[in-house]
């Protein structure tokens, strides 16, 4: 993309119908010296992002100067004239404007790049009404998740959460009845003379079944790892126990979008029926790859699952969706 660096009221142009142009397209290649720090930088004081007196320039930089313009649009002074809180402008002890321009307004003079819209395209759908700012994300306090990203991965890997009350009786619960399924298997021997001889052995595997299926399931918590690598092309979901593993992989463009779905978990509607009380929706992260669900990380807590979530989404380039209550 074009990257103007230059964006400012004295570059804007407001013909008498009403069209808007942008002119002096000459920062796009030309550079001067900045004789107080004695680097080479592109802009004008006032109305350049911070990363750009570093000598760089992304498209969210000028964003930034189109913030800046704004800001001088309806305060009639210069950026640089304004006070700061923590080397943010402080706009709403000057600005009467609705939450969510000022919120819009505050995205575009974000300090760190990372931190404003990325694309002049996602800033115009959130101005519009299609989209929503994603919030800041924040890391979980004493959260476990192992997080590693740059411009090309993101790696996340999370640990096994570990048992609880439930867990216990889950595992006994699996103990049972591949108890029950292997003594149904082993009766066929006092029956090889019958013609039902084959019924037990059916018989005996469904419930050997649905033990293995739980004894995996509370073995993986307290032993289990998700590890996921996003790249630009390609991702990778594993899922490894004792040394097994269950690995998914795709092309990271046909991830459709990230969603933090909500569900109602079975120990928890069967202890809310008990005790007469409404149970409490849990969050996932789930990854949506055409037909396919990839979720991710089901034991987390809720705040660690929508910081994994915006991560990703940020990552991908894509919303974080959340759609409403799934049973």
């Amino acid at each position: 993309p074009v990257i103007h660096r230059d964006i400012k009221p004295q570059n804007i142009i407001r013909r008498d119908d009403g069209q808007i142009f942008l002119v002096d397209f000459g920062s796009v290649q030309a550079k001067y010296q900045n004789t107080l720090t004695g680097s080479t930088v592109v802009g004008t004081y006032g109305y350049m992002a911070p990363e750009q007196f570093r000598g760089q320039a992304f498209p969210a930089s000028d964003l930034y100067g189109l913030g800046a313009t704004l800001l001088f649009l309806l305060t009639h002074r210069l950026p640089a004239e304004l006070s700061h809180r923590q080397l943010k402008m402080d706009l709403r002890s000057r600005l009467n404007l609705s939450p969510e321009f000022a919120e819009w307004l505050h995205k575009l003079l974000e300090p760190a790049v990372e931190d404003r819209f990325s694309s002049a395209k996602q800033a115009r759908a959130v101005l519009r009404g299609d989209a929503a700012i994603t919030p800041k994300r924040t890391r979980p306090a004493r959260s476990r998740v192992v997080l590693s990203k740059n411009s090309q991965q993101l790696v996340a890997e999370i640990p096994p959460p570990g048992w609880g009350y439930w867990d216990v009786g889950q595992c006994v619960m699996a103990l049972i009845l591949l108890v029950i399924g292997y003594h149904l298997i082993s009766f066929m021997r006092f029956t090889f003379i019958s013609p039902l001889i084959w019924i037990f052995p059916l018989v005996g595997i469904i419930p050997s079944m649905f033990g293995v299926v739980k004894l995996v399931k509370t073995a993986f918590k307290l032993l289990g790892n998700t590890k996921l690598e996003l790249e630009r092309k390609s991702f990778r979901l594993r899922y490894s126990l004792l040394g097994f593993f269950y690995q998914v992989q795709g092309r990271t463009q046909d991830i459709d979008r990230v969603e933090l779905n909500r569900f109602m978990r079975l120990q928890d509607q069967l202890a809310a029926l008990l005790s007469n009380e409404t149970p409490q929706p849990y969050t996932a992260c789930n990854l949506i790859e055409g037909i396919r669900t990839h979720r991710i990380g089901a034991w987390l807590t809720a705040p660690e699952k929508e910081w994994l979530g915006q991560e990703i989404a940020h990552f991908l380039r894509k919303p974080l969706h959340n759609p409403s209550l799934t049973r």
